[in-house]
Formats: structure tokens, sequence, C-alpha cells
């Protein structure tokens, strides 16, 4: 897919712009799946050609984006390999994180004072 750019802008509507955006405003050329934040692939796979979606946030800030044309592409077995190996490295990762945040939780202590009646905070 075309990727989505965060502003398909003029010189005109850039220099409209406040200057940290316009800094960041950039056309992002051709996309392949996992090239992306899930965040922003979930965004640009919602919309169609010509579409501007709504504005976003992912860890990376803010963003509003507009496909711009989709293509087609038959990916190579290589290619698909990787997707596959970079599928599983971030199931297995989700994984672990889950089973390290469970034993934390395991591990915690947490314990509520209640404040006695007339105690200042």
């Amino acid at each position: 897919m075309k990727s989505a750019s965060l502003f398909k802008a003029d010189k005109l509507a850039l220099k409209r712009l406040p200057a940290p955006i316009r800094r960041t405003a950039a056309r992002l050329g051709w996309a392949s799946p996992g090239m992306f934040v899930p965040e922003f692939e979930q965004s640009m796979d919602r919309l169609r050609e010509g579409d501007i979606g709504a504005p976003f946030l992912s860890r990376f800030g803010a963003h509003l984006i507009q496909v711009l044309e989709r293509r087609r592409v038959e990916l190579t077995t290589e290619q698909l390999r990787e997707n596959i190996r970079r599928q599983l490295r971030a199931q297995k990762l989700d994984e672990r994180f889950a089973t390290w945040l469970s034993e934390l939780r395991a591990r915690a202590f947490v314990e509520i004072r209640e404040a006695e009646p007339g105690a200042r905070p």
C-alpha cells in the first residue's frame, strides 16, 4: 500500500502548521505489513484510497494519515519467512511479558491502610 502521509500538503498548507508539526510531517512512501506500530497499521487498514483517518496516538506521537494508493505485491518465500519469524518473535515476547507480569503480581504485597478519623493527610 502506498503509505499514508501525515499531511497531503502543498507548501502553503505546511507553512500554516506550527513548526514542530511542520518538521515531522512526512510522506512515508510505500509500506508493507509489519513496518509500523500496530496503531498505525490498524488506522491505515481501515482507510480506503484517498481517505484521511481520524487523529490517533502511538508511542511515537500523534498522527493524521491519508492513504494515497494501494497495490498488491506478491511476497517472495524469504519475505514470507521473515514475516512469520517476526510474528513468532512478537508472540513469544508477548507470552514472556505476560508470564513475567503474572509472576510479579504474585510476589507483590499491597497493603491498603484506612486513614484514622481526624488524621491529616
